[in-house]
């Protein structure tokens, strides 16, 4: 199944910012039955600085900075997402649920 996702984030400061620093989480993650094999980010104003990482936990982090006189920020992030079912768990490769309840049971 692919999905085609779309989030906005717009803020409208209350005065003028000369500066800000930003970081926004917005990228799906990579997993084994979900992929995104295209993904983008568009801020405005323009920002002077941009970088994106992924951190220890395969989180994508996007930082960016605006320099200069702003009174509002428009981020949207678009990505494509595409899901696979898990594989199927065979019924015979995993105890009874009495087993586990037993199981449960003993080791309190």
């Amino acid at each position: 199944m692919r999905y085609s996702i779309i989030h906005r984030t717009s803020y409208a400061y209350g005065s003028p910012v000369m500066l800000a620093h930003y970081l926004a989480r917005l990228a799906p993650r990579q997993l084994p039955h979900q992929e995104c094999p295209w993904h983008e980010v568009e801020i405005r104003p323009r920002p002077a600085t941009r970088a994106t990482r992924v951190d220890y936990f395969g989180n994508s982090s996007h930082y960016f900075e605006i320099e200069g006189s702003h009174d509002m920020l428009d981020v949207v992030a678009r990505s494509l997402v595409e899901i696979r079912p898990p594989p199927e768990v065979e019924a015979t490769a995993t105890p009874a649920w009495e087993t586990v309840r037993d199981s449960a049971r003993h080791s309190v």
